[in-house]
């Protein structure tokens, strides 16, 4: 089931993704999920904890 977020949570979360996949950190998929607010809580964490690792240098 997707996210309920306030409003004004959906940009930024879109910006968040679409930074991160911009930077190629991420796919694409994951912005376009923000983009449509199809993006559930877990796929969030998921994706979160990948962006951070990755901003650390660990290889995932």
């Amino acid at each position: 089931m997707a996210m309920k977020l306030e409003s004004w949570a959906w940009p930024m979360l879109q910006r968040y993704l679409k930074d991160a996949a911009d930077r190629k950190i991420i796919g694409e998929e994951w912005a376009v999920k923000a983009q449509n607010k199809t993006m559930t809580a877990s796929e969030l964490a998921f994706i979160n904890a990948v962006i951070s690792g990755r901003e650390r240098g660990l290889n995932l």
